[in-house]
């Protein structure tokens, strides 16, 4: 992942661009993948440089969410027709899951998975 030394987060913002990047790296690493965390790592290190820098004010939890929710909207995550393609990173159970709901229109085999 990227270490946030190399995103030259100014020393006054960075206990917010920190506790902002431990919030969104929770989530990413939980939900989505490490790419996604090194670019909303990319994101909050611009956000911090901005003079002032908006990261200063306001709360770290909807600072995190914005980034993680730009970042998706731009990677199209909440495009319904890439709804296929990233529930196929999850387990069987939840694919079946998914596929009762109706989001994928079938259940990937293990062995296409793992090839």
């Amino acid at each position: 992942m990227i270490e946030l030394a190399e995103l030259k987060i100014p020393q006054a913002v960075r206990p917010y661009a920190d506790r902002v990047v431990a919030a969104t790296d929770a989530v990413c690493l939980e939900h989505l993948d490490e790419e996604y965390a090194d670019l909303c790592r990319c994101l909050v290190g611009k956000l911090a440089r901005k003079r002032p820098s908006p990261l200063a004010q306001g709360d770290v939890g909807i600072w995190a969410a914005g980034v993680v929710y730009a970042i998706g909207q731009l990677n199209f995550l909440f495009d319904k027709s890439q709804m296929v393609h990233l529930a196929r990173r999850l387990p069987s159970a939840q694919q079946a899951q998914a596929f009762q709901m109706g989001l994928i229109p079938y259940v990937q085999a293990e062995e296409s998975r793992d090839g």
